[in-house]
């Protein structure tokens, strides 16, 4: 799927529901969830999650990076989720990985492969409709490749 600079329609939902909706592991590998904005990018695909599909006992695993004197940061932004999570049923794991490729692995075979990872969108007010409404944010010029494992036989 390539999606255009500037388009506008688009949201997690669209993008990935129809490929989670049966997992109950979910890991997501993205090196950019960093600042608070891509962390706002990643409780929008969470909130996705509880929004489209039960997600009591759903397990869900992140892989990311970040600068060692920024670190005690992110890891207690990423504690304030995991205890946030806890409510919804949701199990939230992270860890950190030196590593470039972004994509999100299910148990269910789904590979997505995101070229952008998360961060799709183009900047917005805060103050605006684009902030609360993923579908009215215009987006930056990306592709999602998915990919589903065959499966083995004996």
């Amino acid at each position: 799927l390539s999606v255009r600079l500037g388009q506008t329609g688009v949201n997690y939902e669209k993008l990935f529901s129809s490929y989670l909706e049966n997992a109950t592991e979910i890991t997501v590998e993205d090196p950019y969830i960093r600042t608070s904005w891509q962390v706002k990018n990643f409780m929008e695909f969470v909130t996705m999650l509880i929004n489209t599909r039960p997600v009591d006992d759903l397990k869900l695993h992140l892989v990311t990076n970040e600068e060692d004197k920024k670190l005690p940061d992110l890891i207690d932004r990423l504690d304030d989720i995991k205890n946030d999570l806890i409510n919804y049923g949701i199990e939230f794991d992270y860890k950190f990985q030196d590593f470039h490729d972004r994509c999100i692995k299910t148990d269910t075979g789904w590979t997505i492969i995101l070229g952008r990872g998360l961060d799709i969108f183009e900047k917005y007010n805060p103050y605006s409709v684009e902030a609360m409404r993923q579908d009215k944010r215009k987006c930056k010029d990306f592709m999602v490749t998915f990919m589903k494992r065959k499966k083995k036989y004996p």
